[in-house]
């Protein structure tokens, strides 16, 4: 893979949640990159905030690195959805 793909904050998520959060990620790198060539860099950061049992709330924060700097984040109920959303307004920041 050109280009990197990097995460931090999972350590606090369950493993089951921070694994699909990560290839979720990385089949959405792949897609970026084919559209978006000078794509060098996607950090993604998850943050579980307000922690009350079956009812957990997710800070998400993405960053592109790219021609430019692009910025993104979400706070999710949800963490699937979180991340979708969260990586569909860094491309659209990104066209």
């Amino acid at each position: 893979m050109n280009g990197e793909l990097t995460f931090s904050g999972f350590r606090r998520v369950d493993p089951y949640v921070g694994q699909q959060i990560k290839s979720m990620a990385a089949d959405f790198f792949m897609r970026l990159k084919k559209s978006h060539r000078s794509l060098s860099h996607l950090h993604i950061h998850v943050k579980p905030v307000h922690r009350r049992t079956h009812n957990e709330k997710y800070e998400l924060h993405a960053r592109a690195l790219a021609d430019d700097l692009y910025k993104s984040e979400k706070v999710s109920y949800n963490p699937f959805s979180g991340t979708a959303d969260l990586l569909e307004q860094l491309k659209a920041a990104m066209d």
